[in-house]
């Protein structure tokens, strides 16, 4: 209804099985939503304290009510900095394409930068959180392609569509 009332979910994601079975110790948190063009939710999530440093997925089928258990995305690596998400063009919108926008930092704190390496990115070798990525999928987030758009320390990043239809980049 616009934002004039709101519902608390059931439940929120948590990892498959007990935890650590799935590689996830804690499923994260600072979760970003979109709707996806069948009525699905997707959600992502950052990766928090972790040994696997890839953003966690998690879909509701009945409009946020319950949610699935937390996945790892290994398209998607990411440091435990938190990122935006955006649906940036919709075919049923009358665009051409689907266009699923997420961007965030993909050298993780542990400096670990092998998954930075598959992008572009130099290494990361101070244990700081860097590299954004900006990340496309054309199918609702069941594939992704992405790369480094900075070689370096960043951290929170968000953007937003400016009025041309160009995208607007704010990293810290």
């Amino acid at each position: 209804d616009g934002g004039n009332t709101w519902q608390l979910s059931d439940n929120s994601p948590t990892a498959n099985g007990p935890v650590g079975a799935s590689g996830l110790t804690g499923c994260g948190d600072e979760a970003k939503i979109v709707e996806l063009s069948d009525g699905r939710l997707y959600m992502q999530i950052r990766p928090n304290n972790s040994p696997t440093w890839h953003r966690r997925i998690s879909y509701s089928y009945d409009q946020g009510k319950t949610w699935t258990d937390a996945e790892i995305d290994t398209q998607l690596p990411s440091s435990a900095s938190n990122g935006d998400l955006m649906y940036y063009t919709s075919t049923t919108a009358g665009w051409d394409k689907n266009r699923l926008l997420c961007a965030f930092d993909i050298a993780p704190y542990n400096g670990n930068n092998d998954m930075s390496k598959i992008l572009g990115a130099g290494s990361n070798s101070n244990n700081s959180p860097g590299y954004p990525a900006f990340f496309i999928s054309y199918d609702d987030g069941k594939t992704w392609t992405g790369r480094c758009w900075h070689q370096g320390i960043s951290a929170y990043s968000s953007f937003n569509i400016l009025k041309d239809g160009s995208i607007g980049v704010l990293v810290e």
